[in-house]
């Protein structure tokens, strides 16, 4: 079979051997990461970084499930590495006398062999930092000729190789490959100032060298140039309660932000709306019978992971089914406490992180779909105006005097305890039969779960929105979300947008 980081193999063969002496269960895990990192603010370098970290961390578990964690990025002094090992089962060992939380669930796990390595066009090494920096500052000044901005572009591409080792036989390979082009736009007109950002990802260079890719993004810059100046002078809408459509980035962030979060098993176990007694609440209603929820990437999308770091194949979790809470992106320490089925779900930064559980691709699924050529388009392509007069055709306004259109996101703030969340748009349009209006972001907030249940049809398939990076547990990890193209939710009290 074949492994990455094979030069390790005799390594992991003795670990594995000194835990078995000592009636221990260990699991390895050896990384290897790879980032290139370039910023460039108009046509000035602002920052070029070029990092690899190695090395390995090592969970032992006794018998009875106690268990104890230790790391080192000294992967290549081998008699540093065991006595590492021999003083993490001296502490697993410890942890048992003292009666510390235990687990034997890891004991259940199947052996696996596997070897998982996307296609990329290009090398991590193909491509010089000098011509990352003269693209990006062509960007930029493309950008700047659009409209007097400061324009600070950056590209970062990574590639993460781990191999995933268990006394069970367990040998995992698979190398994570991805890449992110952005650009940021910081315009200023009468003292104000606004700033906005696009940007594309992929997995290798492709998102620098592909024509078709460079010009998506360059649409996108060219959508904010003449959005940003109408924007700094638009009025504020007035606060409260309307029908409301999503594009797809801000529905995205809606379900990753303050649904997804809570969705996760060790925060279900702490206490989330989505468990009580620490149990997840399989079977309630958390949302219209016409959403679904998911998380999932393919090897294409932000997010991926074929396995977890402990080796748990990543499965597609469907979170929500109809309306229905089905199950929990779980890792292998907190699904049975909370009553769920293990999902594969817990993900590491470094081989020195504690795996905890993470979203990857979180997918936002409106069954009740209008579909019309219009939504065939990228959304950038599709103005409000657009969305007017589809509306008009489709006699939507028979029955409604206006919808608030909320486009783009600005993150915000969430509460997986009381299941409120407050995010930010960065446009509102009011529409009506008759006209479009453009008014100031902002916030849209409310109670999650009154958001969901509002929720009564879609426009467009399902697509990738925005593409970013989550913090949790002082780790970040690469995420994307996805959703309908454009999401109606109907007026609920408990929704809202404007105030504080």
């Amino acid at each position: 079979m074949k492994k990455l980081l094979a030069q390790h193999s005799l390594l992991l063969e003795k670990l594995h051997q000194i835990a078995r002496k000592n009636d221990c269960y260990l699991i390895a895990r050896i990384q290897e990461q790879k980032t290139k990192f370039v910023n460039v603010l108009d046509d000035k370098i602002e920052m070029v970084r070029k990092d690899r970290i190695k090395g390995i961390g090592m969970r032992v578990f006794t018998k009875s499930g106690h268990n104890a964690f230790s790391s080192t990025d000294n992967i290549y002094d081998e008699k540093e590495i065991i006595n590492l090992l021999k003083q993490t089962i001296s502490a697993a060992k410890s942890a048992q006398k003292s009666k510390f939380a235990k687990n034997q669930e890891i004991f259940k796990l199947k052996t696996i062999k596997d070897f998982v390595v996307p296609k990329t066009k290009y090398a991590f090494e193909d491509i010089k930092l000098t011509k990352i920096k003269k693209i990006l500052v062509d960007i930029n000044k493309k950008a700047k000729k659009m409209l007097p901005v400061k324009a600070n572009s950056s590209f970062n591409i990574t590639e993460e190789i781990w191999r995933i080792t268990r006394s069970d036989g367990t040998d995992i390979s698979f190398k994570i490959p991805r890449s992110v082009l952005s650009c940021i736009l910081t315009y200023k007109e009468n003292a104000q100032t606004i700033q906005r950002s696009a940007g594309i990802g992929g997995k290798s260079y492709e998102i620098l060298l592909d024509k078709n890719l460079l010009k998506k993004l360059e649409k996108g810059i060219k959508a904010l140039s003449i959005e940003m100046p109408k924007s700094i002078k638009a009025p504020v809408y007035k606060s409260g309660s309307y029908d409301l459509l999503l594009d797809v980035d801000l529905a995205g962030v809606l379900v990753h932000e303050a649904f997804g979060h809570c969705a996760e098993s060790d925060y279900a176990y702490m206490s989330s709306i989505l468990s009580k007694n620490k149990k997840l609440l399989k079977g309630k209603k958390v949302a219209s019978s016409v959403v679904s929820i998911y998380d999932f990437a393919n090897e294409n999308e932000r997010g991926f992971y074929p396995y977890d770091s402990q080796g748990v194949k990543r499965k597609k979790i469907t979170i929500v089914s109809q309306g229905i809470l089905k199950q929990s992106i779980s890792d292998i320490y907190t699904a049975k406490k909370i009553g769920a089925p293990l999902t594969g779900g817990s993900k590491a930064q470094f081989y020195s992180s504690i795996p905890v559980p993470r979203m990857s691709n979180t997918i936002l699924e409106v069954e009740n779909v209008i579909n019309d050529k219009l939504f065939f388009k990228d959304s950038v392509d599709i103005s409000a105006q657009d969305l007017q007069k589809f509306l008009v055709e489709f006699g939507f306004f028979k029955k409604r005097k206006k919808i608030i259109y909320l486009q783009g996101d600005r993150g915000g703030q969430v509460s997986i305890l009381k299941g409120t969340f407050m995010l930010g748009a960065n446009n509102l349009y009011e529409i009506t039969r008759n006209s479009v209006k453009l008014f100031k972001p902002c916030p849209f907030s409310g109670t999650t779960l009154d958001a969901l249940k509002s929720i009564k049809f879609a426009l467009g398939k399902v697509t990738t929105g925005r593409i970013g990076t989550c913090g949790k547990a002082e780790q970040l990890a690469p995420v994307s979300n996805s959703a309908n193209k454009f999401v109606f939710i109907a007026a609920n009290k408990n929704v809202k947008i404007g105030g504080n």
